[in-house]
């Protein structure tokens, strides 16, 4: 055992004793030849008894130590004057009992924690008895203290005021802990310390646990694609801090790097409001657990209610999520001794916290309980904003430093978040200017890819020197007019398209480049995207396109919609037919444009989903006509001669060519030279053999 040091306070000298008689510390603190710690027995008046020698040793007697120690716990206790703790900490318990109502009881053993934890010599005595269960907390607390056991209970029981302040708790650990001190939860590392000290700062303690929000480089006009939602969030938040409405919790969810944070931060700033954010971490840099993080959460609630301000509480997941939180502290076994937190104090939590608070999650199916979620004033989900939008906030970010080309690339990762290219700007403005000009665009894209990786998200689409040809309408081969479609679309600001027919037709590319006619933002969905490996998953995720797709006033497009659109009547399971059913209840509500694809033919998807479709286009293969004119413009465009007779007699033999096959050979010249009009057309026979039913005979030109 480490030695105690000899100015162990008076009440700590009482609480060794009891500690030592009472709770058989004795047989950690005597042994057969003398005492296990010489310091403490020198601080509890037994000097003269330490031996000195082996004979001294071998005359110790053990049970008159014992004597002596009840002896002089029983004098102390039989003292008129009571034993208190030290003045500064005596002080700075009652302003805080004066400040939250605590009972006496709560107080003594809110004392007692702090002592523990603050004071090394405390903590030493509470190592004395060995591996406590967590049902004798109470029982060594009541003893220590000389306060009846019920009365303990009591005090930490969940409905306590000490403990519903966050300030203390039990932890719900339910295995045996070296000493009670580790039983013991204060809301922070550094209150103990802080309490000991006179003339205690209260607001510094817990703003230790909040951490002043930070400014965002967005403006409330980057979120236009949820505008009406922010209006909502901005006139509650505003009014709940004018009106001190208790209980007013927003919860903002979404994917990861949305905005969400951002989100919060930027109507902070409208609403003219600071924003303070409950830290993930202590002040050593260890993470907080989540029973930390929420007793931090109550502790600021009940101590800096009286500023007008915002809480942001930030990885929900913490409190909410299946993590030691719950399983330790919701879910004891122990129901005496009360582990801190459990569902109805979450749920009271959510109904009386005095400052308004934005909980902030990456998702709520299976993380936010239903008892929890209806419990929020206020529940917005937050999509990927279009790309039309991401461009906008991108280039306001990039304040010039970045090219468009390199502007139009960035906005085309959905999964790239608005702070990871603050950064990235944040780095180039740090490098001499006339440097940072000439490889802004370069080393941001390098930047930015990097940290896609570690994301595992996919890195920015490269923009190398290969022709890329703007999509066409003259150069598909559909059964449409297809610009005259568009502008009827315009015209009509909606309609349901189905397009039908082989890979590289140009099906997905119509809905693009249809996009950009319209100036609507496109969400493109791949069937294979929708289906969840979850019962209804697969429903959600088609509800969830069709409603985002609405809400952006963008273009939907659906590719492989044949995955969730077979017949019913060849159904071999119920799953199937819900997912045909759930998608024609989407289409029929959904009052915007959608685009959905398929290779197969008509005939092999459900005849209730063909009636909805408004058009059905089949794509084929190039017309003769079309084929040779592509293949003049890609050879102009690769820098080769014009087809001659000769060539055209080869191509006449192509007749399952695609738009898609010609960009399949513009992507070759990334890594193959093709340095001649007869290596382009013998690609393209190449590519054109290679699909099923085609066969074109290989010529070589002199």
């Amino acid at each position: 055992m480490d030695k105690l040091a000899k100015n162990l306070p008076e009440i700590g000298i009482l609480w060794a004793l009891r500690c030592l008689v009472r709770l058989d510390g004795y047989k950690q603190f005597l042994a057969e030849d003398g005492f296990m710690d010489d310091a403490l027995a020198r601080t509890l008046g037994l000097g003269q008894y330490i031996p000195e020698s082996e004979l001294e040793g071998d005359m110790f007697n053990r049970h008159k130590m014992l004597s002596k120690l009840r002896f002089k716990l029983k004098q102390m206790e039989a003292c008129i004057e009571p034993i208190r703790v030290p003045t500064a900490l005596a002080e700075n318990v009652c302003r805080l009992q004066a400040m939250t109502g605590m009972t006496d009881t709560e107080c003594r053993i809110l004392e007692f924690g702090i002592m523990a934890h603050g004071m090394r010599d405390i903590e030493r005595i509470t190592e004395l008895p060995p591996s406590i269960r967590p049902a004798e907390v109470a029982k060594h607390i009541s003893i220590y203290l000389g306060i009846p056991v019920n009365e303990v209970l009591k005090a930490v029981n969940r409905h306590s005021l000490m403990v519903r302040s966050g300030l203390f708790c039990i932890s719900g650990n339910e295995t045996f802990l070296p000493s009670l001190c580790e039983h013991l939860k204060l809301v922070s590392y550094t209150f103990a310390e802080q309490m000991l000290s006179a003339n205690c700062d209260f607001e510094q303690i817990f703003h230790d646990m909040v951490t002043p929000g930070k400014k965002s480089t967005l403006k409330i006009s980057d979120f236009y694609h949820i505008k009406d939602q922010v209006e909502i969030l901005c006139h509650f938040l505003s009014s709940a801090v004018k009106e001190r409405k208790q209980g007013a919790n927003v919860l903002i969810w979404g994917a990861p790097g949305v905005g969400k944070s951002a989100l919060a931060q930027v109507v902070a700033d409208v609403i003219g409001l600071p924003l303070y954010e409950i830290a993930s971490e202590g002040q050593d840099g260890a993470p907080l657990t989540g029973d930390e993080r929420f007793r931090a959460y109550t502790a600021a609630q009940s101590f800096l209610c009286h500023k007008e301000s915002l809480f942001v509480f930030d990885e929900v997941e913490d409190v909410f999520g299946g993590n030691r939180f719950l399983t330790n502290l919701l879910s004891s076994r122990d129901h005496n001794v009360v582990a801190g937190l459990n569902k109805a104090w979450i749920n009271n939590t959510l109904e009386t916290n005095p400052t308004p608070t934005v909980w902030i999650s990456n998702s709520v199916h299976g993380t936010i309980d239903p008892a929890h979620a209806r419990r929020f004033s206020l529940i917005i989900e937050m999509p990927i904003a279009p790309q039309e939008q991401r461009w906008r906030m991108i280039k306001d970010m990039s304040q010039g430093l970045l090219n468009d080309e390199t502007v139009n690339l960035l906005s085309q990762s959905e999964n790239l978040a608005p702070a990871v290219v603050s950064r990235a700007i944040d780095v180039i403005k740090t490098i001499e200017p006339e440097m940072a000009q000439k490889k802004a665009s370069a080393w941001t894209k390098l930047m930015i890819n990097a940290t896609l990786e570690a994301q595992s998200h996919q890195s920015l689409p490269n923009s190398g020197a290969t022709p890329s040809m703007d999509y066409d309408p003259a150069f598909v081969n559909a059964n449409y007019d297809l610009t005259e479609v568009a502008k009827g679309l315009a015209r009509s600001n909606q309609g349901r398209l189905l397009l039908m027919g082989p890979p590289g037709c140009g099906k997905s590319g119509y809905a693009t480049w249809l996009a950009s006619q319209l100036g609507r933002p496109l969400h493109a969905k791949k069937g294979s995207d929708l289906l969840g490996a979850y019962v209804g998953e697969s429903e959600k995720n088609i509800a969830k396109a069709f409603k985002e797709a609405q809400e952006a006033e963008a273009i939907l497009l659906i590719d492989e919609v044949d995955s969730f659109l077979a017949k019913r009547s060849n159904a071999s399971h119920n799953w199937e037919v819900s997912l045909v059913n759930q998608v024609l209840v989407e289409m029929s509500d959904f009052n915007g444009y959608l685009v959905a694809t398929t290779n197969i033919n008509a005939d092999q998807l459900d005849p209730a989903a063909l009636r909805r479709f408004d058009l059905k286009g089949n794509f084929d293969y190039l017309r003769p006509e079309q084929m040779l004119a592509m293949v003049e413009k890609y050879c102009v465009a690769l820098g080769l001669a014009v087809p001659d007779v000769a060539h055209r007699q080869l191509l006449a033999q192509l007749h399952k060519l695609t738009p898609g096959d010609f960009a399949v050979i513009a992507n070759q010249a990334k890594f193959i030279e093709i340095a001649s009009t007869d290596k382009f057309i013998e690609a393209l026979t190449h590519e054109h053999n290679a699909k099923a039913g085609a066969h074109a005979a290989m010529g070589f030109l002199n």
